[in-house]
């Protein structure tokens, strides 16, 4: 089936899939990675207001993982190490070099944690952006997980309208909406 959306960013083959990269800003300025977090319908736009003002002073990288905004749907393995390593692999592909500074969103503050022990030369400093902590999983029992899973199920139709229609005015453009 051929893809009918039009990329922001570009698309890198990881492990022979395709993961969806925006970049903006100057190759020379310091270099933000925006992670998103859990049920993020498409970081590229979710994230567009903030990268847009950061832009100028910086090199801003938005990594799709798998499953997310315009990256293919894949059944990649879904352990940290493996997400962490795949987010790595894909900067790597398209000459993006550290060090970066990390701003992950909710739960992607552990991934930003695992890549500072992984890859600690390429990782310069950590900006929480309602970043979780292993603390905050800790506190979790088995029910409040099943609880959020199935309200993220129920919710997510309703999530993308209005997330579509939050930003409709604040930032897109009528070519990002349709």
């Amino acid at each position: 089936m051929k893809n009918i959306l039009k990329c922001k960013g570009e698309l890198v083959s990881v492990n022979g899939h395709n993961i969806h990269i925006y970049r903006q800003g100057d190759i020379n300025k310091p270099k933000i990675v925006l992670m998103a977090g859990s049920a993020t319908v498409a970081p590229i736009y979710d994230f567009k207001v903030l990268y847009e003002k950061l832009a100028n002073d910086f090199r801003v990288i938005v990594i799709e993982k798998f499953g997310y905004g315009y990256s293919e749907i894949y059944d990649s393995p879904g352990d940290i190490d493996s997400l962490v390593s795949m987010q790595k692999q894909a900067l790597d592909i398209i000459g993006e070099k550290g060090p970066y500074i990390l701003m992950p969103h909710s739960m992607s503050g552990l991934e930003a944690l695992r890549w500072k022990q992984m890859y600690s030369d390429d990782v310069s400093a950590i900006i929480g952006n309602d970043m979780a902590t292993p603390l905050t999983y800790s506190v979790w029992t088995t029910e409040k997980v099943a609880k959020k899973v199935k309200l993220m199920k129920n919710t997510t139709k309703y999530r993308v309208s209005r997330f579509l229609c939050q930003l409709n005015n604040r930032s897109l453009t009528k070519e990002e909406i349709n």
